[in-house]
């Protein structure tokens, strides 16, 4: 029998290989393939026999394959045949735009203090200085490197209600999701999608046609989208517990964990109080009370800023009034409430204690009584060095004092959350 073929099918490389056979992926073939590593392993290969050197001869040697680049940025499982994913690949013209758009995340100072220690002096501080912490921009090349290439796959597993089996499904998805989710947890928004119920394609996959690989979906993009702005630079809400606060001071009796119920918030008890209520929620209906040492003196905090990288900033507290907890409303004699008016202001500081360049001290934040308030302290604040990816702990501060008089009257005060916010240009 003859049989007469009238096409070829055509061979799907993976993600891996595609990288290879694509001329146009040669600058990021070249960028992973420059991490390849194959290591001998003496245990998993068959030995022969002694050659003239007295070494032994293997019959079969086996390699182990590693890349400390890929295991390192969750996109190890570029090659894998029995998962499926959906890659973003710049091509070599749209290489430098994304070292470009990445590389600015990472910018270190020459030098930093680290290991806080409570030992160091009366207040705490840091132990010791390291200085040429990134020598020729090593530092800033591997953490773009590793940013860019966590970036690149997308797991179809994680897409609600979409049929994987169904390439259109995927693909569908892809272009027109509101945010699409990394291996590595990074966050891609559909900056097209402005408002619930827009059905707009992602800009970043707009006029792009994938190339179908044997454990995915391929996009090759001739320029770099990706906005730093929540996906590598992400909304971090910060609780004021203890192990975020380095440095008190003008504190009795500790931080105070309050956790509100029905028993506790003030405007579920209206009946029994006969005040006006406090409006407004508080996430986890949880925060932190502070207690002011009774006499003179300033009430100070110092929150570490943790793993921030360089970039444009808005910062924000969410204070909590002392009247939403029955527990700290503050009577007199009569029982009548005590009114409340404390103010404070907050500055930046970096790991040398001094106020961070560019910025300054916040004119004073009045503490409304009768709502959850979030005060933005800064709109837009640029914090000039990266906290990323260092192997020592360094990190910067929110500094909030509460100077005597700006106490009003009140016993202690009420603090939710840092909120810090990426700030989209």
């Amino acid at each position: 029998m003859l049989h007469v073929l009238d096409g070829v099918s055509p061979f799907a490389y993976n993600i891996y290989d595609y990288l290879s056979v694509n001329p146009s992926l040669s600058r990021m073939n070249a960028l992973v393939t420059s991490y390849d590593k194959f290591t001998f392993s003496e245990n998993a290969s068959t030995e022969g026999s002694m050659n003239d050197k007295g070494q032994m001869e293997y019959i079969d040697s086996v390699y182990i394959y590693s890349n400390e680049l890929l295991s390192t940025s969750s996109a190890f499982h570029i090659a894998t045949e029995d998962s499926l994913f959906v890659a973003i690949v710049p091509s070599d013209e749209a290489y430098a735009g994304a070292l470009d758009t990445i590389s600015p995340l990472y910018r270190y100072a020459d030098s930093y203090e680290y290991e806080w220690s409570e030992s160091k002096g009366a207040d705490g501080g840091f132990l010791y200085t390291k200085t040429n912490v990134n020598p020729n921009d090593s530092l800033t090349h591997l953490n773009t490197y590793r940013s860019l290439l966590g970036t690149m796959l997308i797991s179809p597993s994680l897409f609600p209600g979409v049929d994987k089996s169904d390439s259109a499904s995927v693909i569908n998805h892809v272009l027109y999701a509101d945010s699409l989710v990394t291996t590595s947890g990074v966050i891609l928004y559909n900056k097209a999608n402005r408002v619930p119920g827009d059905r707009n394609i992602n800009p970043v996959f707009e006029g792009i046609t994938p190339v179908k690989a044997s454990n995915g979906y391929v996009f090759v993009v001739d320029e770099y989208k990706v906005d730093p702005a929540y996906s590598f630079i992400r909304r971090n809400a910060l609780d004021f517990h203890s192990y975020n606060i380095v440095r008190m001071k003008g504190v009795a009796n500790g931080a105070q964990t309050m956790y509100l119920t029905s028993e506790t918030r003030t405007d579920t008890l209206l009946e029994s109080w006969g005040k006006e209520p406090v409006t407004g929620d508080v996430e986890d209906d949880t925060y932190t009370y502070y207690e002011f040492v009774k006499g003179s003196g300033n009430f100070e905090l110092h929150i570490r800023l943790n793993n921030v990288l360089s970039g444009k900033y808005r910062i924000s507290v969410i204070t909590v009034p002392n009247r939403i907890n029955l527990s700290t409303i503050q009577v007199d004699g009569d029982g009548n409430e005590v009114l409340e008016s404390p103010n404070f202001t907050a500055e930046l500081l970096g790991d040398d204690l001094k106020l961070m360049k560019g910025t300054k001290k916040t004119s004073s934040q009045d503490i409304d009584q009768t709502r959850v308030n979030k005060h933005v302290l800064w709109e837009s604040v640029e914090i000039p060095e990266s906290y990323s990816g260092l192997d020592f702990s360094t990190f910067p501060m929110l500094h909030i004092t509460i100077s005597n008089r700006g106490k009003g009257k009140a016993q202690g005060v009420g603090f939710s959350k840092v909120i810090l916010e990426p700030v989209r240009e």
